[in-house]
Parts: structure tokens; C-alpha cells; sequence
């Protein structure tokens, strides 16, 4: 054992031998004239207390201890060695049978082996149970030891005997437990009185201790006889210590019920006025003994009964809080569910619904009944549901609604929006519903485009297809007759090859659309200038020979991949589609807007119709031009690319009135990459163009 634990447990042993005996002194000095009884014997307690404490190996040497001090304090007092002895026998047999009965009855409890507080009633009554039950083998004992020594104990005084070690072993027992409880809440000795005499109100504490005072003085009134008549002494004794009970924590209660008996018995003992009408020594050891246990006993239950509440009180806020905390936590991830979520109750009102359902409903407040009308819903033709076919009207009734998709048309959702509800009974009674909700807008759109998309595919696929086919049939027939003259074989071959160009060119644009939607974007430092002017050299050696102005220092933080795809794309639409009789002019511009740049890609094309520039950016969209030719999917193309950037794209007239003007809003920076767009346009002047012929 370390050696300063060892010096701790040796300390703790000496107090509690010197208490013990005080204790036992302070019993002796109570001694009732002419009779072998002393009027309070907290010895009874305090031995108690100190085996409770001894543990292991250290309890038989705590109940020798008790011994000796027993006999000695007896012996020093000039009882005889017969009496000693008795004495001896009937203090220890009362100790180890209460310290036993207590370690099992309430072993529960702080101090008798658990690590739960005295605060409830019941437990006070196994303790005084078993209080009672060990000090009458003791007092039976003490009786007979007088018996045998010629010094018989009237039946009134075995009672008193009996009487004063049930009331020291309770009280004394009693305090010490509520006393570890006040110590284990507070880590200072200050703290652990002060939760002592208050419990957890520390409010107004100069206040509470002078009430204290006010108490322990006027108990001294009824016992010195001031004011009070002797008939009256229980009922003054019994209004202070509902007084104590109801304003001071349990220690200080019990610690007041040993001060008001200690204060009675040194009245008692100097023939106070109280009680000097009772001359029978041992009726009036009995009548101070009932005082002393009723005002005792109705404090330390009135002072339980409120610890015994406000631990209730205070489990209730807690758990209150608890469950407070866990709603919150519960709305708060709710909230960040994507999909929604609504209980109604079986009148059809809403009881939970989290953000994403108020959201996808157009609404900031769903608590009333949610109905077809109110909340705009509409089947999928386009006619307004019924109340009673709404999903968690079939929930609420047992049975499961699979998801259907319904129509929101509300002044808040101006495009409309397509949401599938399904419902399901929650387990209990009453049954509940629990709808759930989901965005499908995109995906039937989705739905939608890929099914245009296939029937566009599949068209512009079959006609060059069926030209191919058919011209080789062509050609199959007039080889049947013999070789093919050149002159008539020759046009045939072209006419196939260009219908497998247009079919190649399809099939390229279609891998080049999916790749700008689905290739992974690895964001950069990116010189859209030298990409410009990259693509400029490999257009240089072309048919048309566009002339390309670029403007120097232009940079985007973006995929190089992907800007070089957009670029191209933007430069090969303004050579498409311009006038044969015209050469290409291109410029490409650009300016700072906050951390964003807007590129300007102008051309001396044939110009987009105003109703057309925004759909030309639609897949397989060709605009309604007489140059219109290609599949549709360049710009297409473009707006992927620019979207996955979060940048934007839309058509223009040219800076003349003719053409075309793209313009095209990218990151500049890595920190915008990842910012919503907008911010203020910052003009900068442009820079001297470097031309390209």
C-alpha cells in the first residue's frame, strides 16, 4: 500500500477513535442520578459509522477498538468490571449486528457499500428497522448484566435504555450519510457545508445562515421554559423543526434534531424549567427521549420528502432537457435529409415535417392539414388529386402506398415540379402516417430528354444509313451487269462516303457530348490566349482560313481538356456558319468580373434568330438558319462543358449588328471555382489583340 494512503487511512482511524470517544464521554456525563442510565448515548452511532468505514482486514481491529474504549470510558466513569463487561458485550453485539443488517438491507446507499444518496423516505425506514432491531439485544443485554450484578432495571428503564441508543444510532447514522452525500457533491470542504446546511440553493447565503442562527437560538426558549408552558414543549420543539425541515437540507435537519435533543438533556440535567415538573428520573429520561425522536424523526422525513422531490424534479428537467436535446437533434438531421418527410396524425394534421418536404411543397409553414387544394397538387395529367386519394390516407389506414408522382402548381414553385409521394403506417396506436417525398423533376426530365434524345439519334442515324445501304445496293445491281464504268460508279462511292462522314460525325459529336458531361474535371491554371491561338495554327491549313484575334493574358482556372473541347467547338460553329463568299473573322475578348473572366467569342456569321439563342444550346438544335447543318450537338457540347465549370454561356448579336457573339462565364480563380456565381462586373480595358491570318 503507498505509504500516503496508508498515513490517510491511519488518520481517518484516529478521528474516528477520538470521536468515539468523546462520544462515549459525553454518554457518562449524561447519567441520570441514582440510576445506572445515561439520557443519550451517540457512542451507539459513531462505533456504527466507524465499522461501515472499516474495510477488509482493518474491521476486527475496529470492533477491538470500540471495545476498549467502551470499557475504558465505563471504568473511568467508576462503573464496576462486572458492569464493564456487560456494557462491553451490549455496545458490540448492537454495533456488528447494525453494521451487518445495514450493509444488506440498505447496502445500496453512500457509506454502506453503494454509491447512491439518502434521499428517499423509504429508505429512512429500513434504516430506523434496523436500528430498532439491533439495539434491542443490546438493551436486553445491558438489563441483564444489571440484573445479575443486584442493581434490576425497571421495565420504564430497560424502555429508556433501549430508546436513547435507537435515537443516538439513527440519528448519529443518519447525519454521517447525508454528510458523505453533501461531501461526494462538492470538492471543497466549504462547499460540501455549505450543500450541507442548503443543498443545491445557494442563493441569498448571508440571508440563509442568519435564519440558521435565528433557528438554533429560539431552540434554546422552549427548553429553558421562556415563553412556553411544559405542555407545550413537543408542539414548539415539533413547528422548529418543521421549520428546519422545510428550509435546510436533510443534513442540517438531522444535525438540528441532535442539537435540539443535546440542548434538552444539559436542560434536563440542570433541572431546567422545561421539564422539572416530572420527578421520576426515569419517566423524565423517557419524555425527553420521545421529544427528542418525534422532532427528529418528522424533520429528517419532511427534509427527505423535498431532497426527495427536487431529485425527482431534477431527473424530470433532465430527462426533459435530454429529450429537448435529442428533438433537436432529430430536426436538425432531419433537416439535412434531402428527401422529405411528414407524420400526420389520424385527424389528418401535421405534426413533424422537415425542411425538404416544406421545400418541395412551396411552403414555409406545414402544420395545417395537408390537402390537394392548399398545397397544389395534381396528378400527372394534370387534374387536381382528391383529399381521399391522397397517399397517407391509405397509410392511415394500415395499408403501404407505393410512390406516384403528382404535380406541385403553386404560386412559389412558378415552374412547376414533379414530386413522388408515398405513405406508410408508423407501429402504435393510433396509427400515424408517415409520408415521403422526393424531388423526380430532373429525373423525369431526364427521362424525358434521353427519350427525344434516342428518337433524334435514331433518325439522323437512319438517314445517312438508308443512303449508304441504298447506294451500295446501287452499285451491287450495276456490277451484276458487268464492270462498272468509272463515270457512273464514281458518284455513287461519294455519295456513300458522305453519308458514313455524316454518320461519323454524328457518332464523334455523341462521344464528344457524353465525355463533356461525364469526364472528370481536373481544375488548372489555364491560358485560354495560347489555346486560342493553338487552335487558330491547326484551322490556319483549312478550306476557309479564318482570321483570329485573340486578346493576350486571358486565364481561367478550369479542366485544359475541356476548355480546349469548348473553344474549338466555339470556333468551328463561327467557320460553319458563315457566308461561303466571306472569309471567318473571329475575336475572342475577354473581362474580369470579381474572380470570374467572361470570355466574348464573336464572329461576321449569319447571326442567330432573337427567339433561337436560347435553344440553340438544346442537343441536336441546328437553329432555323439557311447554313444550318451538323448535328446540333456543338453548343450542346459547349453548355456541358461550361455548366460543369458552375460558369454560364448564352448568344448575343454580334458587336455590329451581325453575326454572333458567344459568351462564356468561367473561374478565374481556385477559390471561385467553388463560389456561387454573381458578383460585380469589374470593366477592364481590353488588351491589343494579336491577329491571326
Amino acid at each position: 500500500m503507498d505509504r500516503s494512503l496508508r498515513r490517510h487511512e491511519i488518520v481517518r482511524h484516529v478521528c474516528w477513535l477520538m470521536a468515539l470517544a468523546a462520544t462515549v464521554a459525553l454518554g457518562r456525563a449524561t447519567v441520570i442520578d441514582g440510576e445506572s442510565l445515561s439520557l443519550i448515548w451517540p457512542a451507539a452511532g459513531v462505533a456504527v459509522c466507524w465499522v461501515l468505514v472499516s474495510r477488509g482486514s482493518a474491521r476486527p481491529w475496529t470492533v477491538l477498538a470500540i471495545g476498549v474504549v467502551v470499557a475504558v470510558g465505563n471504568g473511568v466513569s467508576g462503573a464496576s468490571s462486572g458492569l464493564v463487561l456487560g456494557l462491553v458485550a451490549a455496545n458490540l453485539t448492537q454495533t456488528l449486528i447494525a453494521a451487518y443488517a445495514l450493509e444488506q438491507v440498505v447496502g445500496h446507499l453512500r457509506g454502506c457499500g453503494g454509491r447512491e444518496p439518502l434521499v428517499r423516505v423509504g429508505d429512512v425506514g429500513r434504516i430506523l428497522l434496523v436500528v430498532l432491531g439491533a439495539c434491542l439485544p443490546a438493551a436486553l443485554i445491558g438489563t441483564a448484566t444489571l440484573a445479575l450484578l443486584d442493581s434490576p432495571v425497571s421495565e420504564m428503564g430497560a424502555l429508556a435504555w433501549y430508546g436513547r441508543n435507537v435515537i443516538g444510532l439513527l440519528c448519529v447514522v443518519a447525519t454521517w450519510l447525508l454528510l458523505l452525500q453533501a461531501r461526494a457533491e462538492s470538492p471543497n470542504r466549504l462547499g460540501a457545508f455549505v450543500a450541507a446546511c442548503f443543498g443545491s440553493r445557494r442563493e441569498g447565503l448571508p440571508m440563509r445562515f442568519a435564519e440558521l442562527a435565528l433557528l438554533l437560538g429560539l431552540t434554546l426558549l422552549p427548553w429553558a421554559g421562556i415563553g412556553t408552558r411544559p405542555d407545550d414543549l413537543l408542539f414548539v420543539l415539533l413547528v422548529l423543526m418543521i421549520w428546519a425541515g422545510l428550509r435546510f437540507a436533510a443534513p442540517a435537519v438531522v444535525a438540528y434534531g441532535l442539537y435540539s435533543g443535546t440542548v434538552g438533556v444539559g436542560f434536563t440535567l440542570a433541572d431546567g424549567p422545561a421539564l422539572r415538573a416530572i420527578e421520576d428520573p426515569v419517566m423524565l429520561a423517557l419524555h425527553v427521549q420521545v421529544v427528542v425522536a418525534v422532532t427528529a424523526l418528522t424533520g429528517l422525513a419532511l427534509a427527505l420528502n423535498r431532497a426527495e422531490r427536487d431529485a425527482v424534479v431534477a431527473e424530470l428537467a433532465a430527462t426533459a432537457r435530454e429529450q429537448e436535446a435529442e428533438a433537436t437533434k432529430m430536426a436538425r438531421i432531419l433537416d439535412t435529409v434531402a428527401d422529405g418527410l411528414i407524420v400526420i396524425e389520424p385527424d389528418g394534421s401535421i405534426s413533424l415535417s422537415n425542411r425538404a418536404a416544406r421545400e418541395l411543397l412551396g411552403v414555409e409553414d406545414l402544420t395545417s392539414v395537408l390537402t390537394s387544394e392548399e398545397y397544389g397538387l395534381h396528378a400527372m395529367d394534370g387534374k387536381p388529386v382528391r383529399d381521399e386519394d391522397l397517399p397517407y390516407r391509405t397509410a392511415l389506414r394500415g395499408e403501404s402506398f407505393p410512390a406516384r408522382d403528382y404535380q406541385v402548381r403553386r404560386p412559389s414553385v412558378p415552374a412547376g415540379r414533379v414530386v413522388a409521394i408515398g405513405a406508410l403506417p408508423l407501429p402504435g396506436e393510433p396509427v400515424r402516417a408517415l409520408a415521403h417525398l422526393r424531388d423526380v423533376t430532373a429525373e423525369r426530365r431526364q427521362h424525358e430528354a434521353l427519350s427525344s434524345f434516342a428518337g433524334v439519334v435514331a433518325h439522323d442515324l437512319i438517314n445517312p444509313i438508308a443512303l449508304v445501304q441504298g447506294w451500295a445496293e446501287t452499285i451491287a445491281v450495276e456490277l451484276e451487269d458487268g464492270p462498272l464504268d468509272p463515270a457512273i460508279g464514281a458518284p455513287m462511292v461519294e455519295r456513300i462516303q458522305v453519308g458514313a462522314h455524316r454518320m461519323r460525325s454524328l457518332i464523334d459529336d455523341l462521344l464528344g457530348y457524353t465525355l463533356a458531361r461525364d469526364a472528370q474535371v481536373l481544375p488548372q491554371a489555364v491560358d485560354v490566349t495560347a489555346l486560342v491561338e493553338e487552335i487558330a495554327l491547326l484551322r490556319e491549313s483549312g478550306p476557309r482560313r479564318p482570321i483570329v484575334q485573340v486578346e493576350p493574358r486571358l486565364v481561367a482556372w478550369a479542366d485544359r481538356a475541356l476548355v480546349r473541347q469548348l473553344i474549338d467547338n466555339l470556333v468551328g460553329n463561327s467557320i460553319k456558319y458563315t457566308d461561303p463568299d466571306l472569309r471567318p473573322v473571329i475575336a475572342v475578348t475577354g473581362r474580369q468580373q470579381g474572380s470570374w473572366v467572361e470570355l466574348r467569342i464573336s464572329d461576321n456569321g449569319v447571326g442567330i434568330p432573337p427567339d433561337q439563342r436560347e435553344a440553340v444550346f438544346t442537343a441536336f438544335e441546328r437553329g432555323g438558319t439557311a447554313l444550318s447543318s451538323g448535328t446540333g450537338l456543338g453548343l450542346a457540347i459547349c453548355k456541358q462543358i461550361v455548366e460543369r465549370h458552375h460558369g454560364t454561356v448564352h448568344a448575343e448579336a454580334g458587336p455590329h449588328g451581325t453575326g454572333t457573339t458567344i459568351v462564356v462565364r468561367l473561374p478565374r480563380t481556385p477559390a471561385a471555382y467553388d463560389e456561387p456565381q454573381g458578383g460585380a462586373v469589374k470593366e477592364s480595358v481590353p488588351a491589343q489583340r494579336v491577329a491571326i491570318s
